[in-house]
């Protein structure tokens, strides 16, 4: 437990629509909910105007009915939304993860075969990912390129300038093999 991620990792482009659509949502909702309970209670006063000494009859039963439907369409919508927010948000994880996991496979396989698949649209750690992908293909480019040439010398009488030539080739397979 000593070992916990410091690190959250958040998407503030998705977040930050998801945020301002939740937000209009609401505004809508409020300005809906009000607009509502507004003529709603404007007829139920119409409808007892003229029954104000009547005491036979009770507005409260009505006027909570009312609120309490209204805050209920309200709450139901709201839950809604939230729920659909959590799918998006869910699927958009889901699709992170599986796609940095291919690449970590791929990385695991040593298969440089064929760039990851990235582009606009993806978490800045799948880009990292890609650019990490993209800089070791090119440093097992120049590792072959270094075998190739050591694999030229091989059986070849050696000079002077041969040795130099092998020693600077091998003190760059080196530092290629070390970088990583």
């Amino acid at each position: 437990m000593a070992e916990q991620r410091k690190h959250f990792y958040n998407d503030h482009t998705l977040q930050g629509y998801l945020l301002a659509g939740m937000v209009a949502l609401e505004l809508l909702l409020v300005g809906l909910l009000l607009t509502y309970l507004y003529l709603e209670i404007n007829g139920l006063i119409e409808g007892h105007l003229y029954r104000l000494h009547n005491t036979h009859t009770a507005s409260w039963p009505e006027l909570l009915s009312l609120l309490g439907s209204a805050v209920t369409v309200f709450l139901v919508v709201n839950l809604v939304a939230l729920y659909l927010a959590h799918l998006v948000w869910g699927r958009y994880v889901k699709h992170t993860i599986d796609l940095f996991s291919a690449g970590l496979d791929r990385l695991v396989a040593l298969d440089f075969s064929e760039p990851l698949p990235s582009g606009p649209g993806h978490h800045r750690i799948i880009e990292l990912l890609d650019a990490w992908y993209r800089k070791e293909q090119e440093r097992n480019r120049q590792i072959a390129r270094q075998q190739e040439c050591l694999n030229s010398y091989s059986g070849k009488p050696l000079g002077n300038r041969e040795r130099q030539e092998l020693q600077a080739i091998v003190a760059e397979y080196r530092r290629l093999l070390t970088e990583g």
